[in-house]
C-alpha cells in the first residue's frame, strides 16, 4: 500500500479532502496531514511518502516551495497541487517542478480519485522498474564468477581470441597482476567418486587457492575441463616477479586435500613466463606439455616446462620484450625500461644459463633500443660498428648483476635522449609561434592556422605554448598587441582609431576596453600622463 500526505492551511478544505475518498479502497494509506509547508515537508521526510497532495498558497512555505524541497529530498514522491486560482503561471510553475497534476478547488471526489489513481499507477511503475533493475543487477553479480571463468577458459583453450578477454578485463573485474605472467595447470587424479563429491572437491580446491593471501589481486582461474584447473598468475608488482618458492607453495596447497585419503596427487605443471597477456594461449599449451611429461619428475612435485622441455630462450619471449622496450624508449619512459629489463633478465636467466647466448640476447635488445632512440631523437643510427661495439661492451661483463646494470643504464640513456629531443621539439615549436606573434600581431592569428602548418591539433599547439611561456596563445597575443599599443600611445600623436587598427583591432570601443583592462587607464589618460611626465 502506498503512503499519502495531505497539506492545506485551510482546515475546512483539509478535512473535506480527507473524508472525500476512502483511501484504503484505492490502495493508499493516509499517513499524515499538515497545515503548512514546513510541517508537510517533515511528514514527507518521515514517512518517505509516495504521494503528496498540497495546496499552492500557504503561509511560511508555499506549495511550490514545498514541492521543490520534496523533489530534492524525496524525488520519488508524486506531487498533486490544489489551488483556487485558475492561472496559467501557477500551472506552469507546477509543471516546471515536475508536479504530477494540478487540480482546482473545489475538487470533486471523481476528479480527485482519478488523479490520485494516475499518480499511484505512475509510482507503482517506478517501484516495479527499480525492483526489476535491482534484480537484474543481482543476477548479473551472481553470474559474474561463472562469466569470468568462461572468458578465461575460452582464451586459454583457444575457443576465443585473447584480445576479447583483454577488452573485458576491467568489466569482469579480473585481477591478473603485473608481468611477467605464468599459467599453472592443476590436473586432478581420476578417481571413482559421485558427481556430488567431485563437485565438492572442485569447489574446495578453488576456495583453498582463492583464500591464499599471497595470490590476492594477481591471478585469474578457470576450469578448462572437468579435471583441469588453470591459474594465470602475475607478479605482485613490476619490481617483484613471482618467485620459484611461491609456485612451490601454491603447488603444495593444491595437493593438501588429497593427502591421507588414499588418492593420487594432482599433477601441477607451470609454463614459462610471458610478458604479454596476448600470449596466454601459448603459456597454457606449455603448462599442458609439462603435465603430459610428468614422468620426468617425482609425483607430487611442481613440473616446470623448462625442466621437461629442452631449455632454450624462447624467441617469442624475446620478441615480446623487444617490442615492449621499443615502446618505452619511443615514449621516453626511462623508469619502466629498468623494470622491464630486470624482469626479462630474471626470467631469461632461468631459461638459459648465463653465458654467451644470454649476452647475445642482451646485446640485441640494446641495439633495438639504440635504433629506436636514434630514430625518435632525430639522430643517425651508428650502423654496423654499433653491433661490434655493443657486443664488445657486453662480452666483458662477467656477472649477471653487471650485465643487468649495464643494460638498464644504456636503455635509460636512450629513453632520456628521446625525451630530451621531444622536449626540444616542443620548445622549438613554441618559440616559432612566439616569434610569429611578435612579427604579425596585427593580423588575425589563430591556433588553427599554426596547427595546419605544423600538422598538429590546435589543442596540442595550445598546450605546448602554455607550458613553455606560462600564458595561453590568446593571452600572449593580447599582451603583445597591448604593449605595442602602449608604446604608440605614449610616443606618437596618432589617433586611437589608427593605433587600434595598427595592432589588430577593427573595433575602437573594444580596443579601448581591452586597453583599460590591461593597463588600468584609457589610451587618452595614458597619453596625458606621459605628456605631463615629459613636461
Amino acid at each position: 500500500m502506498l503512503s499519502l500526505v495531505i497539506v492545506d492551511d485551510e482546515m475546512d478544505h483539509l478535512s473535506a479532502i480527507k473524508s472525500l475518498v476512502d483511501w484504503p479502497s484505492i490502495g493508499l494509506k493516509l499517513v499524515a496531514t499538515a497545515s503548512d509547508g514546513r510541517e508537510g515537508l517533515a511528514a514527507v521526510r518521515r514517512h518517505q511518502a509516495d504521494i503528496l497532495i498540497a495546496d499552492i498558497h500557504m503561509p511560511q512555505m508555499t506549495g511550490l516551495e514545498l514541492a521543490e524541497a520534496v523533489r530534492k529530498e524525496c524525488p520519488h514522491t508524486k506531487v498533486i497541487f490544489l489551488s483556487g486560482h485558475d492561472e496559467f503561471e501557477y500551472i506552469r510553475s507546477a509543471l516546471r517542478i515536475s508536479a504530477h497534476d494540478y487540480l482546482l478547488k473545489p475538487v470533486s471526489a471523481e476528479n480527485l480519485i482519478s488523479t490520485v489513481r494516475s499518480a499511484a499507477s505512475s509510482r507503482w511503475q517506478a517501484l516495479h522498474a527499480a525492483e526489476t533493475e535491482t534484480l537484474a543487477r543481482q543476477r548479473l553479480a551472481d553470474s559474474f564468477p561463472l562469466l569470468r571463468e568462461r572468458y578465461v577458459a575460452d582464451a586459454l583453450t583457444g575457443r576465443m581470441p585473447t584480445s576479447q578477454l583483454l577488452e573485458k578485463v576491467e568489466y569482469l573485474q579480473l585481477q591478473p597482476g603485473f608481468p611477467p605472467w605464468q599459467v599453472l595447470l592443476i590436473k586432478l587424479p581420476s578417481v571413482k567418486q559421485s558427481t556430488e563429491d567431485q563437485e565438492l572437491d572442485r569447489v574446495a580446491l578453488v576456495q583453498t587457492l582463492v583464500a591464499l593471501e599471497s595470490l590476492r589481486g594477481r591471478f585469474m582461474h578457470a576450469w578448462t575441463s572437468e579435471s583441469e584447473l588453470a591459474l594465470v598468475i602475475g607478479s605482485a608488482s613490476p619490481e617483484r616477479p613471482t618467485q620459484p618458492q611461491e609456485l612451490e607453495e601454491l603447488s603444495q596447497h593444491a595437493m593438501w586435500r588429497y593427502r591421507g585419503r588414499g588418492l593420487a596427487h594432482p599433477l601441477v605443471g607451470v609454463s614459462r613466463e610471458v610478458l604479454a597477456l596476448d600470449n596466454l594461449r601459448a603459456a597454457f599449451v606449455q603448462a599442458e606439455e609439462a603435465v603430459t611429461l610428468h614422468l620426468a619428475v617425482e609425483p607430487g612435485q611442481l613440473i616446470r616446462h623448462s625442466d621437461v622441455v629442452t631449455a632454450a630462450l624462447d624467441p617469442l619471449f624475446y620478441d615480446e620484450t623487444e617490442s615492449e622496450l621499443v615502446k618505452l624508449v619511443q615514449t621516453g619512459n626511462a623508469p619502466e625500461c629498468s623494470t622491464l629489463i630486470r624482469s626479462w633478465y630474471f626470467s631469461a636467466s632461468r631459461q638459459t644459463p648465463e653465458g654467451t647466448v644470454l649476452k647475445s640476447w642482451v646485446a640485441s635488445l640494446l641495439l633495438a633500443a639504440q635504433r629506436t632512440a636514434a630514430r625518435f631523437a632525430g639522430e643517425s643510427f651508428p650502423g654496423g660498428p654499433a653491433l661490434s661495439l655493443t657486443w664488445q661492451a657486453v662480452s666483458t661483463l662477467d656477472s649477471g648483476d653487471d650485465l643487468v646494470h649495464y643494460a638498464v643504464s644504456r636503455c635509460q640513456e636512450f629513453a632520456l635522449a628521446v625525451a630530451a629531443a621531444a622536449e626540444n621539439r616542443t620548445s622549438s615549436l613554441a618559440r616559432r609561434i612566439k616569434l610569429a606573434i611578435e612579427e604579425r600581431y596585427a593580423e588575425n592569428l589563430t591556433l588553427a592556422e599554426f596547427a595546419d602548418l605544423e600538422n598538429l591539433t590546435p589543442y596540442y599547439i595550445g598546450t605546448v605554448f602554455r607550458r613553455e611561456f606560462g600564458l595561453t596563445f590568446s593571452d600572449f597575443l593580447t599582451r603583445t598587441r597591448m604593449n605595442q599599443a602602449r608604446d604608440l600611445v605614449a610616443a606618437t600623436s596618432m589617433k586611437t582609431q589608427e593605433i587600434a587598427a595598427l595592432v589588430g583591432f577593427s573595433n575602437v570601443s573594444y580596443f579601448c576596453s581591452v586597453f583599460r583592462n590591461h593597463f588600468g587607464v584609457s589610451p587618452t589618460r595614458l597619453r596625458d600622463s606621459s605628456a605631463r611626465i615629459e613636461t
